[in-house]
């Protein structure tokens, strides 16, 4: 096996160790012939997860140049591609797509649900997440990564993809790659980032004041929203990043009351100049995506499908305000979006959901240290034809059509 193969077997070994399903790779790795004759089912008497995975993964550095590859091929075909991107988190090994058979749907035409594999009952809905925990150490992202994977991943059946601390080169290259990867075994695409932001966009690790370049929002899901096998498919983005700098303070009228008049005229001068940047700004993102849809004969999408059609954006909080995030617990909208669907997926659509999401944070109050108290307004915008379930995996529950 390669040098850098072993040694990114000994790097992962110890997440393996307790993630890997040794019992659902038998039966590729026995196709594949690269062991002998009976030294599998040596490592399947083993009663001890941890020391099975840890014996085997030893064992099969010594199983010739192609074991690697084996290996991360009989991941993803076992539904373990979470193994096979620690191992190969560049994808230098060709990924197949897991065998795939697809439950009939319900009759109605009012509704998306989600494909399920038959055998398995596991969901083929493909997750990016990107956990962002050291741009200006954002303490308490890790509870939102944790809580997600426990979610989608867990219970929900995702085949989730996490990277972590990517740079803004490597976050634009990572959803040029999806675009181009063939999505078609899959039902939907989900993408969670969790990082800071600005207005305009969010922060990769290398974001700094002398060079404040962020992805913008609307570019990456413009870049997914082309992707020809994910036409007709629901496409979700949850961004958990701050949209500004302005705190949303709660406030009373008996406090106006008392504050000079000056100052209130001097907020309302400067809230009109925000508005009016504001639409020059949305004005020229207007012009530029008119330019960027290349709307004529030989446009190749002209007649295959809508732009940004079947696509849910969520959002912590409106443009221009900060989201808040508890160091111990995480943040207050990536958290009740997970403890809602867990307790809601089984019977309401992702917006009923999120609707409710809305509601919970925005009766949530927090304190800054100067005493005032912090509100919070989530926000989601939609284009889905069609109400989005997310069942539970094993759940075989009728989606019943919108009236």
């Amino acid at each position: 096996m390669d040098p850098r193969h072993r040694r990114a077997i000994k790097k992962n070994l110890v997440n393996l160790s307790t993630d890997l399903d040794f019992p659902a790779l038998m039966s590729h790795l026995l196709a594949e012939d690269i062991f002998p004759e009976g030294k599998l089912e040596v490592f399947q008497a083993i009663t001890s997860k941890p020391k099975q995975n840890t014996d085997f993964l030893m064992d099969i550095q010594r199983r010739g140049p192609k074991a690697f590859g084996i290996l991360i091929k009989s991941l993803c075909a076992t539904h373990q591609e979470h193994c096979a991107d620690w191992l190969d988190p560049q994808c230098e090994i060709a990924r197949p797509m897991p065998p795939f058979r697809q439950v009939p749907h319900d009759t109605g035409t009012h509704s998306f649900k989600v494909n399920i594999q038959e055998m398995r009952q596991i969901r083929l809905v493909k997750m990016q997440v990107i956990n962002h925990g050291k741009v200006k150490m954002r303490d308490g992202t890790n509870k939102d990564c944790e809580a997600i994977e426990n979610l989608f991943r867990d219970q929900l059946g995702f085949v989730v993809k996490k990277k972590q601390n990517l740079n803004l080169e490597e976050m634009k290259q990572l959803y040029c790659l999806q675009e181009k990867e063939d999505h078609t075994n899959y039902s939907c695409f989900v993408s969670v980032i969790l990082s800071h932001g600005e207005r305009e966009g969010v922060c990769g690790v290398d974001y700094n004041k002398d060079q404040p370049e962020v992805l913008r929002t609307e570019d990456f899901v413009d870049v997914m929203d082309h992707c020809p096998t994910l036409r007709g498919k629901p496409k979700v983005f949850f961004t958990q990043a701050c949209r500004g700098t302005n705190i949303n303070k709660q406030t009373t009228t008996q406090l106006d009351a008392r504050r000079p008049k000056e100052d209130i005229e001097r907020e309302k001068r400067e809230e009109m100049e925000r508005e009016r940047i504001r639409k020059e700004r949305e004005q020229g993102d207007i012009e530029k995506d008119f330019k960027k849809m290349n709307l004529g004969e030989n446009n190749p999408r002209q007649n295959n499908s809508h732009v940004r059609s079947d696509i849910l954006e969520a959002f912590p909080t409106i443009k221009d305000y900060a989201a808040a995030r508890e160091v111990d617990t995480g943040t207050w909208y990536m958290q009740s979006v997970c403890e809602l669907l867990k307790k809601e997926a089984h019977k309401e659509d992702l917006i009923s959901v999120l609707t409710k999401v809305n509601n919970q944070v925005g009766e949530r109050k927090g304190r800054l240290g100067d005493g005032s108290v912090v509100l919070q307004t989530c926000v989601f915008h939609s284009s889905l034809k069609k109400k989005l379930y997310f069942p539970p995996v094993g759940e075989k529950r009728s989606v019943q059509p919108s009236s």
